[in-house]
């Protein structure tokens, strides 16, 4: 009688492990289907986003997370940890495809030292609220399946290295921004921290086989 009222958890290590398997899927398969769709001329093998620090760090996680469920299974399937997780990985996830669709052909995955037809500084949307939308996604995405899965170590291991590679690669892609839409980069500047700086641009036009210099001017007054 006592057995037979014992219930079977509903969340098992078995879920756990698919559902972290099927938000792999889905992120990799999203990256590759977005560029291919919107800029389908920068897709190659890097489009899949799949690079050998990443398998490294995907392999810890999922060597701890089988290590952890034989010795210590019920840390696994704490419901609370495992849908706060579930909860921000699918956040960060729709945070950057949704800065993926917004920049559209403006998107790579690759910092870009030459500016293209259609690459354009985005300013708008998910762009207005993080600098950065595309990496602010993964930062979330990435930490939160190691909270789902109940990895503290490879939640540890995926802050410390995820903040150095961002706090390393943001600044250099900055710089590269700055050079390429140099107007651009200085009025989203501006606008976003409330600079009180003028921005100039100078373009030299030809019509009719004469040159001429085209000055565009922002000032934050002017857009008060």
């Amino acid at each position: 009688a006592e057995y037979m009222g014992r219930m079977e958890p509903s969340l098992t290590v078995g879920v756990v492990a698919i559902t972290f398997a099927v938000l792999l899927v889905i992120y990799h398969v999203g990256e590759f289907g977005i560029q291919w769709y919107y800029n389908r001329r920068e897709v190659n093998w890097r489009t899949w986003v799949i690079t050998v620090p990443y398998l490294v760090a995907m392999s810890v996680a999922w060597i701890e997370f089988g290590v952890e469920s034989y010795l210590y299974p019920d840390m696994k399937i704490v419901p609370a940890v495992f849908f706060t997780g579930l909860g921000l990985a699918i956040f960060g996830e729709v945070w950057r495809k949704g800065a993926m669709i917004q920049a559209g052909i403006a998107f790579t995955h690759d910092i870009k030292y030459h500016r293209r037809a259609g690459h354009n500084l985005v300013s708008t949307g998910f762009y207005k609220y993080v600098r950065h939308p595309g990496y602010f996604g993964w930062f979330v995405w990435a930490n939160s399946t190691q909270i789902m899965l109940a990895n503290p170590i490879s939640l540890l291991l995926f802050l410390m290295v995820s903040w150095y590679f961002f706090f390393d690669r943001i600044p250099y892609e900055e710089r590269q921004l700055e050079r390429l839409v140099k107007f651009e980069w200085c009025v989203f500047l501006t606008q976003q921290q409330n600079l009180n700086t003028v921005c100039l641009e100078r373009n030299t036009v030809r019509t009719n086989d004469v040159l001429s210099v085209e000055y565009h001017l922002f000032t934050p007054s002017a857009h008060n």
